[in-house]
């Protein structure tokens, strides 16, 4: 065991001592001199603690969890540069070869929307994923950006990935995420029926009259045959038919006249309504948007945006079993 003795200044005031160095851990120093004057005042205060904003605060949407990860974690900033309320999401700082990454979980169906911005080499990217799949990626020296997408029912994972290459560094080397939000989306769905009636009437009228006449009496007679036939299954079809025949004869008391009418009639309807599924459902790998149909001599021809391609244009049409690509998928620059 060994003393130093030190003297600390405060104030006015010196402070003698011995610190006693010792190598046992459960021996308690007692001859340790440390005196201040009775009229020394003392500080007691707690200090106090600032917590930073969170990073849902950073992109203005605090109701959600945000989850940061990789070689350094994102985190908040202010700044007159943000695009909202002063303040923003930052990338972690990296190296080459490393990456960065900003997290966060919605329940759709729901419209998301947010700013972006970066300022990178060519080389360096901040890429958006959706569910594991990559939808959009900047680089170079881009400002603040509005990003919009539609996100069908269910869970949904949502990414921001800020990826360094192999070498080289320009700008500030780092992207920004802010303005987050979610509108929440009432799906309407409109089934459109055709469906075709075919009904087929046929009618079949007897009618015999003898009259024997002797006599100069004239009499007219008017008379009418009315009858409806009504058949009802999906679709009622209600058939009216209206005959009215005016004759003139001159008779005797004694007048035969026989009318038989027979309508025979006969209804056939006929509804066809039914949904077929062609080809194989989910051709695209990724989502995809912005859906143009075409039918050209009977083959349709589908035109899209491809998530599965880097939101480029890939065109497919149906060969009478299944899609099939139609030249590259995701041509476009």
């Amino acid at each position: 065991m060994g003393k130093i003795k030190i003297k600390i200044v405060i104030g006015d005031f010196l402070i003698f001592g011995l610190i006693i160095l010792s190598s046992n851990k459960n021996e308690v120093p007692t001859d340790v001199s440390n005196s201040l004057p009775s009229n020394t005042p003392i500080n007691t205060a707690t200090p106090t603690v600032t917590e930073l904003p969170s990073l849902g605060n950073a992109v203005d949407f605090p109701n959600l969890t945000w989850i940061t990860g990789g070689v350094s974690n994102w985190y908040y900033i202010k700044s007159n540069s943000a695009k909202c309320d002063g303040d923003a999401a930052r990338t972690g700082t990296i190296m080459d070869n490393q990456t960065t990454y900003l997290q966060t979980t919605v329940t759709g169906e729901c419209k998301i929307d947010f700013y972006w911005k970066v300022s990178s080499e060519q080389n360096d990217f901040l890429v958006f994923y959706i569910d594991g799949y990559q939808m959009n990626q900047i680089s170079g020296d881009i400002d603040w950006t509005h990003m919009t997408y539609i996100l069908p029912a269910g869970t949904h994972t949502l990414m921001w990935m800020y990826i360094k290459d192999i070498s080289n560094t320009a700008g500030e080397d780092a992207g920004w995420i802010d303005c987050f939000n979610i509108e929440n989306i009432t799906a309407t769905h409109t089934a459109t029926q055709q469906v075709i009636n075919t009904s087929t009437a046929t009618n079949t009228e007897t009618q015999i009259m003898t009259n024997t006449a002797t006599s100069t009496a004239t009499n007219t007679e008017t008379f009418t045959i009315i009858y409806t036939p009504t058949v009802t299954n999906t679709n009622t079809v209600t058939t009216t038919y209206t005959m009215t025949q005016t004759f003139t004869k001159t008779e005797t008391p004694s007048l035969t006249s026989t009318s038989t009418p027979t309508p025979t009639p006969t209804i056939t309807p006929t509804a066809t309504l039914h949904w077929v599924i062609v080809g194989n459902p989910g051709f695209s790998s990724g989502l995809a948007k912005y859906i143009s149909l075409c039918i050209d001599n009977g083959t349709p021809y589908v035109a899209y945006q491809d998530g599965g391609n880097l939101n480029k244009a890939t065109v497919m049409k149906y060969n009478g079993s299944n899609w099939e690509g139609v030249g590259q998928p995701g041509f476009t620059t």
